[in-house]
């Protein structure tokens, strides 16, 4: 048998081509886009967050306070008699809105905080790992321009 020529293969750093760039902006712009949205939604759920906290706190003072001092909007209040300090309204889903006792309407809050703090998280999670895909396509990119 005759022996063939055999030259050895350089390992040379494969640049990407004009598609895979193309494909990899493409990527990145999505990322990005998808980043923001999480953050929006970050920051949705952090106001509905102060707005349960704001809630729980304006539940203590009903079974504390005679007279309370409650937001109308846009920084003007009222003075309200407290007509009942052991229930109040609550809205229980689809905006039903039920009588509870000042106890169930606590633990709808903190029902509701938990499932907010859990969607948090989530999304959180996912931000960080459009945050490493965004990273890998930076690097990436760096080298192909090397």
């Amino acid at each position: 048998m005759a022996e063939k020529n055999v030259k050895p293969v350089a390992h040379e750093h494969k640049h990407p081509s004009e598609d895979e760039m193309a494909r990899m902006e493409m990527d990145y712009r999505m990322l990005q886009q998808r980043g923001a949205e999480i953050q929006q939604q970050l920051q949705q759920i952090q106001a509905l967050l102060v707005e349960n906290d704001a809630a729980a706190r304006s539940l203590e003072a009903i079974s504390k306070n005679d007279e309370l001092l409650m937001p109308l909007g846009s920084g003007v209040l009222a003075k309200f008699r407290v007509a009942d300090k052991e229930k109040v309204f609550a809205e229980v889903g689809g905006r039903v809105v039920a009588e509870k006792k000042i106890a169930e309407a606590q633990a709808l809050l903190k029902e509701k905080q938990e499932k907010l703090q859990k969607a948090a998280e989530g999304l959180q999670n996912e931000l960080n790992m459009v945050g490493q895909s965004i990273q890998a396509i930076e690097e990436k990119a760096a080298e192909a321009r090397k």
